[in-house]
C-alpha cells in the first residue's frame, strides 16, 4: 500500500477484506475462553494453588475451528488481491 500497492480506496471498496476482517474477528472471539483459561492457569502456578479445570474437547473443537477459518482467511486475501468482489 505504501510502497506502490493499491490506494485504500480498493480495499474499502473490496468485498472480500470484509470478509477477511470479519473471519479474523471470529478468530479473535473464539480465542477469548482459550486465553482466558491460560492466563488463569498461569496465575494459579504463580500463586500455588491447584490450577483449574478446563474443558480439553472444547478447547481442541475451537482450535480445529480457528485452523479451518484461518485458511479461509488466506483464501480471502488471495481473491481481495485478485479484485474478485468489487462493489
Amino acid at each position: 500500500m505504501f510502497f506502490g500497492g493499491k490506494e485504500p480506496a480498493f480495499y474499502w471498496r473490496n468485498g472480500f477484506f470484509w470478509v477477511k476482517l470479519a473471519l479474523f474477528g471470529l478468530v479473535f472471539a473464539l480465542e477469548i475462553a482459550p486465553m482466558m483459561t491460560f492466563i488463569r492457569v498461569r496465575s494459579a502456578r504463580h500463586r500455588g494453588v491447584p490450577l483449574p479445570r478446563f474443558p480439553v474437547e472444547t478447547y481442541r473443537r475451537i482450535n480445529s475451528a480457528e485452523i479451518i477459518l484461518v485458511v479461509a482467511i488466506v483464501l480471502a486475501a488471495s481473491l481481495m488481491s485478485r479484485a474478485a468482489w468489487m462493489f
